[in-house]
C-alpha cells in the first residue's frame, strides 16, 4: 500500500481482513475567517472550517470523535487575552461525490479593556460638555476654551478607536459611528457657546 506523504512523516496504514484500510493522518492547518465588527467591542465571531479530501470518493470514510471544548483548549489551543472561547462543534457533511468534516468555533471578545479605556471616558466627556453648555454662566471666560478642549479629547478617542479596530470596510463598528457623532455634538456645543456669548456681549453693549 502506497501511503501519500501528507505530513512530515508517514503514518502506518492498517489493512483488515475485510478489505478496510485504516490510517490516521495528522495535518497542521492554518486558516482565517472574516470578522464581523459591527458590534465591536462586544462582537461574537463564529468561524467554520471545512476539511475534505476531494481526491478520493465517498467510499473512503472520514471519522471524527467528539470534541470537548474544555479539553481542546487545554490540549491544542493557546489562551488569548483578547478572546474567550465559547464553544466548539463538529459534524459530518455528505455531498454527492465526497464527504467533509465541518468544525465550528465560536468565540467572543473580552470587552473590559475597551469599556474602561474608551467607552466610559467618552461618556463622561459628553456629560461634562452638556453641563458646560447648561450650567456655566456666559460671564465665565473659560467656557469656549473648555468646550474646545472637550472636542480635541473626543478626536483623540476617535483616533484611538480606529487604532484598536481592525481595518476593513465591510462593516464599520458602531463604536466608530458613536465617536463621530460625539465629535459632531461637541463641535455643535462650541458653536452654541460662541453664539450665546455673542448674544450676551451684544446685550451688554446695548445696556
Amino acid at each position: 500500500i502506497e501511503v501519500k506523504d501528507l505530513t512530515a512523516g508517514k503514518s502506518p496504514a492498517k489493512v483488515f481482513s475485510n478489505g478496510r484500510v485504516h490510517q490516521i493522518v495528522e495535518v497542521n492547518v492554518t486558516s482565517k475567517c472574516q470578522l464581523k465588527l459591527l458590534n465591536f467591542p462586544y462582537d461574537r465571531q463564529t468561524c467554520v472550517l471545512k476539511l475534505a479530501n476531494i481526491m478520493i470518493t465517498e467510499s473512503v470514510a472520514l471519522q471524527i470523535g467528539s470534541l470537548n471544548p474544555s479539553d481542546t483548549v487545554t490540549t491544542f489551543l493557546t489562551e488569548s487575552n483578547e478572546y474567550c472561547l465559547l464553544r466548539m462543534s463538529n459534524r459530518m457533511r455528505d455531498m454527492t461525490t465526497y464527504a467533509y468534516i465541518e468544525f465550528s468555533v465560536t468565540f467572543q471578545r473580552r470587552s473590559t479593556f475597551y469599556l474602561v479605556n474608551l467607552i466610559l471616558p467618552s461618556i463622561l466627556l459628553l456629560a461634562i460638555s452638556a453641563l458646560t453648555f447648561r450650567r456655566l454662566p456666559p460671564e465665565c471666560g473659560e467656557r469656549v476654551s473648555f468646550s474646545v478642549t472637550i472636542v480635541l479629547s473626543m478626536c483623540v478617542f476617535l483616533q484611538l478607536s480606529g487604532n484598536y479596530t481592525p481595518t476593513q470596510s465591510e462593516s464599520v463598528p458602531l463604536l466608530t459611528g458613536y465617536y463621530s457623532l460625539a465629535v459632531v455634538m461637541t463641535m455643535a456645543n462650541v458653536l452654541g457657546n460662541v453664539f450665546v456669548l455673542g448674544c450676551h456681549l451684544r446685550q451688554q453693549a446695548d445696556t
